[in-house]
């Protein structure tokens, strides 16, 4: 956390210096000028920009991975998130500030306790690491493209730090934290059902509240809307304000309650739900800890149909039936393999979403526009 502060003041510290020759919000309708007619000052102040804003947010996403860390090992467990704070398994001395920093932490103690000197897991700092370099990834790929990867919503044609972070895209940066909070809720889920645990409620329930007040608050979380093209009359049933552009960059920012977010969402996650429940009939079995698996992957796939829409969902489900149906032939012999099924799904929804406007325009013509 101290990381995260610290990058943050420098950040904001750097903010008027590396804005200095950039035109203010109420400009963006005069020329903008090509990065090759900048000068090299202009051209260090954009590179550093860049730097400061994949720095942010590789910490932002290692801090929470810090948190997803303890999601997964006191939820199961029936333990509060806030208390007691963050102490060592064995001898129970809590960690110091010094201590807790994510990856650096770890890296410092050489992976054991300050206290007692007990071996600590190197899967802290690896998922606090895996989450830092998703956020990274996508920072690159989804928000400074400009929603290069997204299908039907066209990309933005300024990208990168300036135009979508500092003079900010708030559609598309909305796009990209409700993503990023799928695959959170995703990796934590599995790794629960490695640890051989059933994912408990108290992770399944805020995590579709969420999907579901989003798409109603915000429509534009969905790329691809329910029916393709939006029909004008379920555009029509939405009661919202907009928002001054003085407040947001530039730019006006819409906020209300539709029919259109919510229609989104309930089909999305009943169609998920279905694909999960057919999915799954691969793994019937008699066993609990099948049922348990069963359960969880169609509860999974029902927050993907929530979170990406009915056609992200059921292109999602094509795309990971060849692996399931290897998947199941190996656990036959090793059914312990039954508990990397949440692992698969959320790998699988990680790559969809990177290549997701390339599969949409192979197979556009039985789903919709890409």
């Amino acid at each position: 956390m101290r990381v995260f502060v610290v990058t943050c003041l420098l950040w904001a510290i750097s903010s008027p210096v590396l804005l200095a020759d950039d035109p203010s919000p109420s400009a963006k309708s005069r020329a903008i000028q090509s990065v090759d007619d900048l000068s090299g000052i202009e051209k260090t102040n954009l590179a550093l920009m860049e730097g400061f804003t994949s720095l942010w947010f590789f910490t932002l996403g290692a801090c929470l991975g810090s948190f997803l860390n303890v999601v997964i090992y006191r939820l199961p467990a029936g333990l509060k998130l806030g208390s007691p704070p963050s102490r060592c398994p064995a001898c129970e001395t809590r960690i110091e500030r010094r201590d807790n920093v994510p990856i650096f932490g770890w890296l410092r103690l050489r992976g054991r306790c300050r206290t007692c000197g007990t071996k600590i897991s190197p899967r802290y700092p690896i998922i606090e690491l895996i989450v830092g370099l998703l956020f990274f990834v996508f920072l690159k790929v989804e928000l400074l493209s400009g929603g290069a990867n997204l299908p039907y919503r066209e990309p933005n044609f300024y990208a990168g730090a300036v135009w979508i972070i500092w003079y900010t895209k708030w559609d598309l940066v909305g796009i990209y934290f409700f993503h990023m909070f799928l695959l959170c809720v995703l990796l934590a889920a599995s790794l629960m059902q490695v640890d051989g645990h059933t994912v408990p409620k108290r992770l399944w329930r805020p995590a579709f509240l969420v999907g579901l007040i989003g798409s109603v608050l915000f429509a534009t979380l969905h790329p691809i809307p329910v029916i393709v093209p939006r029909p004008q009359w379920l555009e029509q049933l939405r009661w919202s304000i907009t928002l001054p552009d003085k407040l947001f960059s530039g730019w006006p920012f819409r906020f209300g309650v539709g029919f259109d977010g919510l229609a989104d969402a309930v089909v999305g996650t009943l169609c998920g739900g279905v694909f999960g429940l057919l999915l799954a009939a691969c793994w019937k079995g008699n066993s609990s800890q099948y049922r348990s698996v069963n359960h969880d992957f169609v509860v999974a796939n029902g927050l993907i149909g929530l979170f990406l829409g009915w056609q992200g969902s059921l292109l999602l489900s094509v795309f990971i039936l060849p692996i399931q149906l290897i998947l199941r032939a190996v656990a036959v012999r090793r059914p312990q393999l039954a508990r990397w099924l949440l692992v698969m799904l959320s790998v699988s929804t990680m790559l969809l979403l990177l290549i997701w406007r390339p599969l949409m325009k192979q197979v556009g013509g039985l789903i919709g526009k890409s």
